[in-house]
């Protein structure tokens, strides 16, 4: 029986993660942020071994413990930088090493996805955006 990776090769992001990066761009109307320098291209988010750079506001950290060998978005800075969207169904789940998000001072709309409340957050921001709701008592259950 042929299962499939969870991983890919060395050295690259985890697939959830890219997954869930292509989606956060479409989703935002990422082709009319102010910054999208490398998005979507067909470089790994991490790291592109030529330029030596991630995708614009993706900082990742590698985790070269067999098997993974992998690298996982630790931080995403895209505050201020023209995201529109709707985020309320958004799985946040996918970024298992995700510490700083900061989304600030954009047009995400929409409610916080109850996902977001199981990130390993150390550090968020999501002031300034058009979000509904209130804030979910898990929000205590971040780092």
């Amino acid at each position: 029986i042929f299962l499939g990776s969870l991983f890919l090769t060395k050295g690259q992001t985890a697939l959830e993660e890219v997954e869930a990066l292509k989606e956060l761009f479409s989703l935002t109307n990422g082709e009319k942020w102010n910054h999208n320098s490398m998005w979507l291209t067909n470089t790994d988010p991490c790291y592109n071994s030529q330029l030596n750079i991630s995708w614009f506001g993706l900082v990742c950290v590698f985790d070269g413990t067999p098997p993974n060998n992998t690298y996982h978005a630790q931080q995403i800075n895209l505050q201020q930088n023209g995201l529109e969207g709707d985020l309320s169904d958004y799985n946040w789940t996918r970024f298992s090493e995700l510490k700083f998000l900061y989304l600030q001072l954009n047009q995400i709309s929409g409610t916080i996805n109850p996902s977001f409340y199981t990130l390993p957050l150390y550090i968020t921001n999501l002031s300034l955006n058009q979000l509904e709701g209130t804030i979910s008592p898990l929000i205590g259950n971040l780092k």
